[in-house]
């Protein structure tokens, strides 16, 4: 196999679908998986074709055994749960804590899985403080989760292994048992993300809510109606901290390597950036959008260092490859991850890019762009886009059509606004009274994001709503496209085929 991590990946993938569609029983999917298993191994002498096929075969089996594993019996659970007097458990993520409400999701400790819970407190005093790892008693229901407005938010929250929902509206109702029982490297990163939150609300005055969601992927902190603002003007994505927040911040730090006057080699400064890529997924929890972005980047670095040793081929060090390890890391791990909305938009847009970049910066059209940076920016947003279209209309019912106008003028203001961010938190906590300066200056940048978005949500025609019909005729059109772009790539690749041994004589 030319890609085996693309067609293992494949086959997982195929696996978790099945696992969902048509489910199976559990020791029926084991057996199936270790006798096709067994029988990869019995054939890899005898017949190498057929043990492949069977090895896929086997990796389709573990994909729908790990996904049906991974389900929780959420309504049983929910019945048992209606006997408890009370909810005890430990606080198992990051709490988003805005004015009017604290959200976290709560590990209990009589069942598996998780509870997502909403601690209201607007206008009662002050509340309870909670972060990651408190050990909390809870007097107050679960609640089965609903459909909102046509989405099923049950089963958004059962991807995540949550299967129940627990609202509390009084103090008095949340009780701290202990503190510190959770990861102590999460609570590290927790403690400094919340000393970099005051930080931010200390020296940012207008714009705090923005920083932290563009810095460390919180919208729970957003201003009123601006999550809705940057939707609308079809630059949501910006708000979800994804790979593209983590390839801004590590350009700046490469640059800065690069451009020392003894510029260190590729494995130096790969061996530099890792740590940084840990720290980073530390400050915003481990998010999947992330850990994406982190095992690509590990699998690239590590091949371009190999490459750089002499020890690998250069064009061994696929994309491809990369990404595919990526989501069998991920979906191993959490393998309802992907019917996730981020987890899709995510892979999609990487795919894209990799998949129609190289295209685009062939074609005709974009070689009269100048400069060549604004031809890039294009090329990469238009591939990305090209990648999400159906992921977007599937799950928000819409086709952005300014969408590479806008991210023309937001991603330079995001990219300056991270930069910026970046040296604000470093530079200012050095002292010497540059934090009152850096922090106006991230201001204003973050003022100026607003304020463009305000105007490309306002114009005209930005998206059109795909719902029934249109959804169907959008969906083929793209549908088309693609088969189009695949085959003409398959025949360029066949008439480009130097002729083989037998065609010369």
């Amino acid at each position: 196999m030319r890609r085996p991590l693309l067609i293992s990946a494949l086959a997982f993938i195929a696996g978790i679908i099945l696992g969902r569609y048509w489910p199976s029983e559990i020791p029926l999917l084991f057996g199936l998986a270790a006798g096709l298993l067994i029988l990869a191994l019995a054939l890899h002498r005898l017949l190498p074709g057929a043990s492949q096929a069977a090895l896929l075969a086997a990796v389709v089996a573990a994909g729908s055994l790990l996904y049906r594993g991974s389900r929780l019996p959420a309504e049983a659970l929910y019945l048992q749960s209606q006997e408890w007097d009370y909810i005890q458990g430990v606080v198992a993520d990051y709490p988003a804590q805005g004015p009017e409400r604290t959200s976290f999701v709560l590990r209990p400790r009589d069942g598996p899985g998780y509870l997502q819970v909403f601690y209201f407190h607007k206008g009662v005093g002050e509340p309870l403080p909670i972060s990651y790892g408190d050990e909390l008693r809870i007097y107050a229901r679960v609640e089965w989760p609903r459909k909102i407005d046509g989405f099923d938010y049950r089963e958004y929250l059962l991807q995540r292994g949550i299967w129940g929902t627990v609202g509390v509206w009084s103090r008095r109702d949340i009780k701290l048992v202990a503190r510190g029982r959770g990861s102590p490297i999460l609570r590290f990163g927790y403690s400094i993300r919340e000393g970099l939150f005051h930080f931010i609300d200390r020296y940012i005055p207008r714009h705090p809510g923005l920083m932290k969601a563009l810095l460390f992927g919180e919208r729970g902190y957003l201003e009123e109606g601006l999550e809705e603002q940057f939707r609308d003007a079809g630059v949501a994505h910006v708000l979800a901290i994804s790979g593209l927040h983590l390839g801004i911040v590590l350009g700046l730090f490469w640059l800065i390597l690069r451009g020392t006057p003894r510029r260190p080699s590729a494995t130096v400064s790969y061996a530099l950036l890792i740590p940084i890529v840990t720290f980073y997924l530390l400050l915003v929890g481990f998010r999947v959008s992330l850990l994406r972005a982190a095992v690509m980047f590990a699998f690239l670095a590590l091949g371009a260092v190999l490459a750089e040793q002499g020890l690998i081929l250069r064009r061994w060090v696929d994309p491809y490859q990369s990404l595919s390890a990526a989501a069998l890391a991920i979906l191993g791990w959490q393998p309802q991850a992907l019917f996730d909305v981020s987890f899709q938009l995510s892979f999609s847009a990487t795919l894209g890019i990799i998949f129609f970049l190289p295209k685009l910066e062939k074609a005709k059209p974009f070689k009269f762009i100048r400069p060549p940076w604004l031809r890039g920016m294009i090329a990469i947003s238009l591939a990305a886009q090209i990648g999400v279209i159906p992921f977007v209309a599937w799950h928000f019912h819409r086709l952005y059509l300014l969408v590479i106008l806008a991210n023309l003028a937001v991603i330079p203001l995001v990219t300056l606004a991270l930069w910026g961010g970046v040296g604000f938190i470093l530079l200012g906590q050095v002292g010497l009274g540059l934090a009152g300066y850096l922090g106006l200056a991230e201001d204003w940048l973050l003022e100026a994001l607003d304020r463009v978005t305000a105007f490309l949500a306002g114009l005209k025609f930005s998206y059109l709503e795909l719902r029934g019909a249109a959804f169907g005729l959008c969906l083929g059109l793209y549908l088309g496209f693609l088969a189009a772009i695949v085959a003409l790539a398959y025949l360029r690749s066949r008439l480009g085929r130097p002729p083989s041994l037998e065609q010369r004589r």
